[in-house]
């Protein structure tokens, strides 16, 4: 019966081999999948900071505009202006927030299947 339990594992051991590599081949996209999805996020992460660059720029442009106004149209269409451009900024900071966490979360991820993969590899 020993020798029955051995030559079952040996004919099993090809398609063991087999799941192995397809486990692996999974591992590796998933990863590259993950890595390409950080890059984006970071990307996404330095579009905002830009955009609240730019907000700050305006509103620095309207601010010293508000020297120089004629009549209190101009005044309240800056007033609005500047309003508008602050809620722009925390608008893009709570986008950064929110997708800080989701890089995170993504770059736990992508350790653990690291992880994973350098066990399988060995």
């Amino acid at each position: 019966s020993k020798m029955d339990e051995i030559a079952i594992l040996k004919g099993e051991l090809p398609m063991e081999v087999s799941d192995l590599e397809d486990e692996i081949t999974g591992l590796k996209t998933r990863l590259k999948k993950l890595e390409s999805s950080v890059s984006e996020i970071e990307l996404e992460i330095a579009r905002h900071n830009n955009n609240i660059k730019e907000s700050e720029a305006l509103i620095v442009k309207y601010e010293n505009q508000l020297d120089s106004v004629k009549n209190n149209r101009e005044f309240d269409a800056l007033t609005k202006e500047i309003e508008l451009q602050k809620l722009e900024i925390q608008l893009s900071q709570k986008k950064i927030r929110e997708t800080t966490g989701n890089r995170d979360s993504k770059k736990e991820a992508l350790d653990t299947i690291s992880a994973k993969l350098a066990q399988r590899t060995k």
